[in-house]
C-alpha cells in the first residue's frame, strides 16, 4: 500500500511539473492573447482568459473582478489602444500556476483623453480545464 501511494505520488508530481513547464511555455501567449482582447474590447476572448475569481487591481488602486473588468472593458469608459512590452517578462512555474512579472507601456483613453502610462506588474495564470486563465493582475505605475 505504501509503494501504491508513493507511485501515485510521484505521477502526479511529475505531471504537475510537466503541466507547469507547459504553462511557462504557453502562457506569454495567453498573456499577448488577453492584451490584444482588451484593446479590441473581444468580451467573448476575455471570457475565455479571465478566471472568474480574477481580482485585478489596477495601478492607482482600483479593484475589479471579473466581470467588473470585462464590463469596464465593454463599457469602453478606459480604452486601451496599445499594450507595448518594454523588457522581457519573467515567466516562473510555481505549483499550478505560473507567475508573470513584467514591464509594459499601456496606450489610451480615459473618458475621452489620452494617456499613456509605464506599468510594472505582476501576474498569477491558474491551469484550469487545459486553459491558463488570468487569476490576479496588480500594477504599479512607474517612471
Amino acid at each position: 500500500m505504501l509503494l501504491h501511494r508513493w507511485l501515485v505520488f510521484l505521477v502526479l508530481s511529475s505531471f504537475c511539473i510537466t503541466a507547469c513547464q507547459r504553462g511557462v511555455d504557453r502562457v506569454p501567449a495567453v498573456e499577448s492573447a488577453r492584451f490584444a482582447a482588451t484593446v479590441e474590447r473581444d468580451t467573448a476572448a476575455l471570457r475565455t482568459l479571465l478566471h472568474p475569481d480574477l481580482l485585478y487591481i489596477h495601478s492607482n488602486g482600483n479593484e475589479e473582478t471579473c466581470d467588473g473588468y470585462i464590463n469596464s472593458v465593454a463599457a469602453g469608459r478606459i480604452e486601451y489602444t496599445r499594450f507595448e512590452p518594454l523588457a522581457p517578462t519573467r515567466y516562473r512555474a510555481a505549483g499550478r500556476t505560473v507567475l508573470a512579472d513584467g514591464l509594459v507601456q499601456v496606450h489610451g483613453r480615459y473618458e475621452g483623453t489620452p494617456f499613456s502610462v509605464k506599468l510594472r506588474y505582476t501576474s498569477t495564470y491558474l491551469a484550469q480545464a487545459r486553459h491558463w486563465k488570468l487569476l490576479r493582475w496588480q500594477s504599479l505605475s512607474v517612471d
